[in-house]
This record gives structure tokens, C-alpha cells and sequence, in this order.
């Protein structure tokens, strides 16, 4: 009995460990799994065009090649809208200067607080550096701050794609190599779970690429209706956010209201807006995106929380985009283990 209880004692002791391992090269070598994670999920995301552009007898070069252009149109699409939305919020900043020196005297002379209401106009006019705050908290230096420098972004693309050619050239070549390894049950049990994590991860994806893409035009066409400035930067941040469970869409819609006080005070148009970006947000975040997901991903939402939290320190911004299809992939796999039931039922949304 004693025995027994030791093994138990090591293996758990042992899995700790490994696991700590792991974590630990992944946070080290995130230059390479975070484009390599990339390349599998772009992999699966295009296996479908990929399929049929091979079933119309067409070359694999040439596949690969089409392929190429639709990823490289849609980074070129992507690159615009966000230069362009983050040229007009910098460009427009020294008006909102003057908006929030106006906003600070109105709050001071309220709520009559004792503050000398001269010495902070000219404090927040001589005083504070509001090029040098922009340039600190704008969209492009968060980006940069995230992906490392220009080069260093450029390198980690570059990166990525090489990974998805070679899986997309060697995936059919990999998977006869590991059927020569297994048994025919074995092989035909792992032929089904890559199958199953290929359809989830499309499937998660697609749907949650379209709801994004219609959140971020609803709230891009609810914003041009009511003249608020910096419409094209509040669709680009409703559409990259909204891939984050859970505070994404929050934050996201958070950013039009904030431009909107600032521009507008707490005026009318304050109020329609954030009635409509918060039933624009139940609407699609509870109504329409469960209806389309259904339950699919079958997981807990502390434990959605949870990974979230945890591939944010691993992989800063990376990792809480890749959360959902992370996580949805290893609980996919840890179900095939029955040694494993009892974590997957802890995790399990039912």
C-alpha cells in the first residue's frame, strides 16, 4: 500500500515538474511558438480552400502561391485600416488637449475642490508633455511594445509563414509517418481527434472572425451616425478585441465612449451611445454568438478566465488572442486519455 501511494506521490511529483518545465520554455522561446501556434491555426483555418483548390487538380505550388495571396491581402487590408485609424487619433490629439484641460477645470469648479483652477490650466498646458504621453499610450506604440520592434515583427511574420508552408507541404507526408508508428486502432483513433480539432478550430474561427467583423461595422456605423471621431481605430479595436473572452468586448467598446465624453460632454449623444454599444454587446455576446458557438467548446468559463489569465503572462497579447482555440484544443486532446477524466470534467462546461 505504501508502495502504491509513493508511485502516486512521484508521478504527481514528476508531472508537476514537467509541466513547470514546459511552461518555462514556452515563456522563454515564445519568439518560436508564437509564430509556430500561428501557423498551425492558420493551417487548419485554410485547410478547407486548400482541400478544394487540390480537388480542382491544381498544383501544390500553385496552391501554396494562392494561398500566399489571400494572407498577404488580408494583412495589407488589416495594415491600412490600423495605420489610418492610428494616423487620425495621433494627428488629433492636440485637440483633445485642450478638451481634457477644459474637462479638469469644469470637475474642479463643480465639485469646488480646493485647487487654484489657473495652476492647473497652465500645468496641464506648459507642464505636462501631451506629445510625449501620446506617443507613450497610443495603439502603435502598444503594438510595437507587443511585437518588439518593426524588424523584430517583420522577422516573427516571416517566421510564421515559413512554419505554415512547410506544415501545409509536409501535413499529409507527417501524418503517414506517425500511422506507421501506431496500430490501426491507434491510427484511426488519432486520424478522428485531428479531424475533430480541425473542425472545432475552423469552426471557432470562422464564426468568431464573421461576429467580430459584423460587431465592428454595427458599432463603426452607430459611431459615423453620430459624428464621433476616430471611427476607423474603434472598428479595427472592436474586431482584434473581441477575440478576447470575456473583458475584450468591454474594452473594446469602452474606447468610442470615453472619445465620445470628450468630444461631445455628458450630452445626449453619451447616452445613445452607450445604450447601443451595450445592447449591441448583450445582443451579439449573448443572444447571437451562443446561438452559434451552441456548445461546441464545452468549457468552463472560470476556466476560460483562468487560461486566459495564465497564456497572458506566458504570451502577453498573443496568448489571450489564443486562449479560446488553445485551450479547446488540449481539452479535445486530454479527452482521448482516461487517466486525464477526471481534470476534463473539472474543465468541462456541462
Amino acid at each position: 500500500m505504501k508502495n502504491i501511494t509513493d508511485t502516486r506521490l512521484l508521478k504527481v511529483t514528476l508531472s508537476i515538474i514537467s509541466l513547470a518545465i514546459v511552461v518555462a520554455i514556452l515563456k522563454q522561446l515564445k519568439a518560436i511558438f508564437i509564430p509556430l501556434t500561428l501557423a498551425i491555426f492558420l493551417s487548419f483555418m485554410l485547410s478547407p480552400a486548400e482541400r478544394f483548390l487540390t480537388s480542382k487538380k491544381i498544383p501544390k505550388i500553385l496552391v501554396m502561391i494562392l494561398l500566399l495571396i489571400i494572407i498577404f491581402s488580408s494583412m495589407f487590408l488589416i495594415g491600412t485600416l490600423v495605420y489610418k485609424g492610428v494616423s487620425s487619433f495621433v494627428t488629433a490629439y492636440p485637440i483633445y488637449e485642450d478638451k481634457i484641460t477644459l474637462k479638469v477645470e469644469t470637475f474642479v469648479e463643480k465639485f469646488q475642490l480646493p485647487i487654484e483652477i489657473r495652476g492647473i490650466k497652465s500645468y496641464l498646458k506648459n507642464e505636462v508633455d501631451w506629445a510625449y504621453l501620446i506617443s507613450k499610450f497610443s495603439v502603435s506604440k502598444s503594438i510595437s511594445k507587443t511585437m518588439g520592434s518593426f524588424v523584430d515583427f517583420l522577422f516573427k511574420l516571416f517566421l510564421t509563414l515559413v512554419f505554415w508552408m512547410f506544415l501545409t507541404w509536409e501535413k499529409a507526408l507527417i501524418f503517414k509517418r506517425v500511422e506507421k508508428t501506431l496500430t490501426h486502432e491507434e491510427a484511426l483513433q488519432s486520424l478522428n481527434m485531428a479531424k475533430d480539432l480541425e473542425k472545432q478550430i475552423i469552426s471557432y474561427l470562422a464564426n468568431k472572425t464573421w461576429i467580430s467583423l459584423l460587431t465592428a461595422v454595427l458599432g463603426m456605423l452607430l459611431l459615423a451616425s453620430l459624428k464621433i471621431h476616430f471611427v476607423i481605430i474603434s472598428g479595427v479595436l472592436l474586431f482584434v478585441l473581441n477575440f478576447l473572452p470575456n473583458f475584450g468586448s468591454v474594452i473594446a467598446g469602452s474606447f468610442p465612449v470615453i472619445i465620445c465624453f470628450f468630444q461631445y460632454g455628458v450630452g445626449w449623444q453619451l447616452f445613445v451611445l452607450m445604450g447601443a454599444m451595450l445592447g449591441l454587446q448583450l445582443t451579439i455576446g449573448n443572444i447571437l454568438e451562443p446561438h452559434v458557438m451552441g456548445n461546441k467548446f464545452n468549457i468552463s468559463p472560470l476556466f476560460i478566465l483562468i487560461s486566459l489569465i495564465f497564456w497572458a503572462w506566458v504570451w502577453g497579447v498573443a496568448g489571450m488572442l489564443l486562449t479560446v482555440p488553445i485551450t479547446s484544443a488540449l481539452v479535445l486532446v486530454m479527452r482521448e486519455f482516461k487517466s486525464l477524466k477526471t481534470v476534463t470534467a473539472i474543465i468541462s462546461g456541462k
